[in-house]
């Protein structure tokens, strides 16, 4: 959809592409770091907070929870409860402007708690 808007580019790409510096006015992570390994979190937050302008954003959503498991149709998920997801933002540099909660059901029927958080790169990190 962003692709399609006159003067817009986009690029879809994993968090380990991401080594640039600087360069997006926003990043759309949404519920797909959940099916990267909870290890790899603060990483993969540190190359988005670095590929980012100043004050640029950062749109991410998550199912809520602890630990990793495989759902029922045997994709990985990775959860993480509210409060350290919070920590995890303000360690690597970013504040939240907002965050809204649900239970939804996903692709496996499975109903499940979810956060979607927009947050900016902070100005002094």
């Amino acid at each position: 959809m962003a692709a399609a808007r006159a003067g817009v580019t986009t690029r879809a790409a994993g968090y380990d592409d991401l080594d640039v510096e600087a360069v997006y006015d926003g990043i759309w992570a949404n519920f797909s770091m959940l099916h990267t390994p909870l290890d790899h979190w603060a990483q993969h937050f540190n190359a988005i907070h670095a590929a980012l302008i100043p004050d640029g954003l950062f749109h991410f959503g998550t199912k809520l929870g602890t630990g990793e498991i495989r759902d029922k149709i045997g994709r990985m998920y990775s959860y993480m409860e509210e409060a350290p997801l919070r920590d995890l933002f303000a360690r690597t540099g970013f504040v939240i402007d907002a965050a809204r909660t649900g239970k939804e059901a996903g692709l496996s029927g499975e109903v499940a708690p979810y956060i979607v958080i927009l947050a900016r790169k902070a100005d002094d990190v």
